[in-house]
């Protein structure tokens, strides 16, 4: 039986199915779920290790690895290095909101 795609769980359209609403689109203003995965190093690693790891993953980020990328269904996002705290933050906050709603506890 085949699939059929209702809608992106992210604010933004999938480059691989385009044709595919947002949520917001379909009718459900304000859905935003998506995966995403960041590099991140121990606070106090000195800056110039930092530029090395930067320049390696964007030297690592070539046509055919983000082709390959899009195919799986994960469009790349590069979150300047200045806004990737405060969007962790934001992140981490509306999930520790979703959990106190539910009642979710850790163990």
């Amino acid at each position: 039986m085949p699939l059929r795609a209702l809608a992106a769980s992210t604010t933004r359209r999938a480059s691989a199915l385009p044709e595919v609403p947002t949520f917001a689109k379909a009718g459900l203003p304000g859905y935003d779920v998506g995966l995403w995965t960041g590099f991140f190093v121990r606070k106090g690693t000195p800056s110039p290790v930092i530029a090395t790891l930067r320049q390696a993953i964007v030297k690592g980020r070539t046509p055919e690895f983000e082709e390959k990328l899009k195919s799986a269904f994960v469009d790349p996002l590069v979150i300047p290095e200045a806004d990737l705290v405060r969007w962790t933050d934001e992140s981490a906050a509306r999930w520790q909101a979703v959990s106190r709603e539910l009642g979710l506890q850790a163990d």
